[in-house]
């Protein structure tokens, strides 16, 4: 028995304080959750208006179904990890890059995010016309 005692008397865990939790940050903590779902689904949403991709589409290329993409554009769906950097690694292949100062949200975009894709025909882009 005092052997047990004094293992738990060296643990780290016991030797952690213990922080009780008030009702207060508990909705502090929610606000900021449900803050970060909002500003991710409006730039879902901006990169999607921007690069005139559907949800469909944008779903294709990070692995998620439409209606996945709809809800995390509506805001009511935490998104995991994965996809915060499926989505981050599509927009930057597309040319788009996102950056929060403070309370504002900016998006940069290169040029080649900007024009709008060739058509799929058999022509050779940037090939003369005879």
């Amino acid at each position: 028995m005092t052997e047990k005692h004094s293992v738990m008397r060296h643990s780290p865990a016991a030797a952690m304080p213990v922080r009780l939790v008030s009702a207060r940050d508990v909705r502090d903590y929610a606000d900021v959750l449900r803050s970060e779902r909002q500003v991710f689904a409006a730039k879902l949403r901006i990169a999607r208006a921007v690069l005139g991709w559907s949800q469909t589409e944008l779903g294709h290329r990070i692995g998620l179904t439409q209606r996945a993409v709809h809800k995390l554009e509506q805001g009511g769906t935490e998104p995991r990890r994965a996809t915060v950097l499926a989505v981050d690694d599509a927009l930057a292949e597309a040319g788009l890059a996102f950056a929060e100062r403070g309370d504002a949200l900016s998006v940069t975009i290169r040029r080649a995010a900007m024009t709008p894709p060739q058509k799929r025909s058999g022509a050779v882009p940037g090939a003369a016309m005879r």
